[in-house]
């Protein structure tokens, strides 16, 4: 399908003919745009504009000027993600939609500084307080039981409940499992895919990082690229236990098939293990794909071809605390500066005349 040339700009703006895409680059906090102006600005063929809380940036690339909108959240979480996202698509009808920004690892063979490229996220978040009680002489709908007892509910039709879910006396918190796959953009990360793998990331000093992750096995070798799932939550996780927890909760599904009428989707899922976990990357490609799937006459933008995350690893979802005070926010900068590196080579290398039909 052929793309239309450029984009429009804030309400009322004509669209940029002089520019082959517009390309919307969205991060959460001034402190991930702060240290990604930075690095923008000592790379070559990128004209930024003053750095603001959103400003527009042209990159000179081989075929013809692409523009690039840097857009920032209001706010960290999901919510946030799905509005800021959404009003920048209306507004400026990109080519393309990217996030990047910093998040925690999920899985042991993601390090510190390494950088994770996306185009599938899951959302794990509780949606409901259920009751554990029993109600009108019948019996408990419910039990509460741990990860060992993998076997359906016995024969007095009990549903199985995760004892760590449990709330106060006689409840429990319910979660809801979604995916969302931005798959028009598998063909671009595996054209891009040799030219990420060849950026040269920031090495960690390791002697700046507390005892217990310099030891790591993904602490002493080189940083690296990872491609594969993220998990969106509603928090910030800083916490081994609640890693734990999560990664558990992403193989075992026991525990959240709640068999209420009208809700046998609630639990969609895909296999795939989960790399890293942040508060926005679910919202932003939730919010590319329906917009991206929307008919225009509807509101859509149907020239929109999909939306990538891109995330520096800043933590390992525990011991964030110490990390933080050990060596101030020198491992954020590290992170968010290979995750923009990454990023804006990905922007350097796609085909444009492939992408957009010329």
């Amino acid at each position: 399908m052929k793309r239309a040339k450029g984009g429009r700009g804030s309400s009322g703006d004509k669209p940029d003919d002089t520019s082959i895409a517009t390309i919307l680059l969205v991060v959460a906090l001034p402190e991930e745009r702060g240290y990604f102006h930075r690095a923008l600005t000592e790379r070559p063929k990128w004209d930024p504009t003053s750095e603001r809380r959103n400003y527009l940036c042209a990159y000179d690339s081989p075929f013809g000027k692409v523009r690039v909108v840097i857009q920032t959240l209001d706010g960290m979480g999901q919510v946030e993600s799905v509005l800021g996202t959404t009003s920048a698509i209306v507004s400026f009808t990109p080519t393309l939609v990217l996030m990047v920004g910093i998040s925690g690892s999920l899985h042991s063979t993601v390090g510190l500084g390494d950088v994770v490229v996306s185009n599938q996220v899951k959302l794990y978040a509780g949606d409901k307080v259920m009751s554990l009680a029993a109600t009108g002489g019948k019996p408990a709908k419910y039990r509460l039981c741990d990860s060992t007892q993998t076997r359906p509910p016995g024969a007095n039709g009990q549903i199985l409940v995760d004892q760590r879910d449990k709330l106060f006396d006689n409840s429990f918190l319910r979660y809801a499992r979604h995916f969302i796959e931005s798959l028009p953009t598998d063909e671009i990360l595996a054209g891009v895919e040799p030219a990420l793998r060849s950026v040269r990331l920031q090495q960690l000093k390791t002697t700046s990082l507390p005892a217990a992750f310099q030891e790591l096995p993904s602490t002493k070798r080189s940083r690296k690229l990872h491609m594969g799932w993220v998990l969106g939550t509603h928090h910030v996780v800083d916490s081994e236990e609640y890693k734990k927890y999560l990664q558990e909760k992403n193989t075992q599904l026991q525990f959240d098939v709640h068999r209420q009428k009208g809700e046998q989707d609630r639990v969609p899922w895909k296999n795939g293990e989960l790399l890293a976990v942040d508060m926005e990357s679910y919202g932003l490609v939730r919010s590319v794909e329906l917009l991206r799937t929307t008919p225009a006459p509807q509101g859509g933008c149907p020239s929109l071809i999909g939306g990538i995350v891109v995330r520096g690893i800043s933590d390992l979802c525990a011991g964030k605390g110490d990390l933080d005070d050990e060596t101030g926010s020198e491992i954020r900068r590290l992170a968010i500066e290979n995750a923009t590196n990454v990023c804006l080579t990905l922007i350097e290398n796609l085909d444009y005349p492939k992408i957009l039909n010329f």
